[in-house]
């Protein structure tokens, strides 16, 4: 089991907050995609590239579009950094939108 830290898009990983916290992200991964197995589950074990195949493969859509949702899913703050008058948390510092 490799639990090496990466960035986001590297190799073959979630990222090492996802990956480093599989267990607890898996439950959260299965309310967002709740075609995925236990199973899947199982087998994506916090690895990008297996949970981008399984939603291809149970969602039936293109891989840049299963990227596009882990990528999303994996940094929730990302939505939040373009809104006025809220607090955005990038790369660990908070500023005021």
């Amino acid at each position: 089991m490799h639990h090496g830290k990466t960035e986001l898009g590297d190799s073959d990983e979630l990222g090492s907050a996802l990956e480093g916290k599989w267990k607890q992200y898996s439950g959260k991964t299965k309310e967002k995609w709740g075609k995925l197995t236990d199973d899947d589950l199982t087998v994506i074990h916090g690895r990008r590239d297996r949970l981008i195949g399984k939603l291809q493969e149970r969602y039936g859509i293109v891989k840049q579009q299963a990227e596009k949702q882990v990528d999303e899913f994996a940094r929730p703050s990302a939505k939040m950094q373009h809104k006025k008058g809220c607090v955005a948390v990038t790369n660990r510092t908070v500023t005021q939108m």
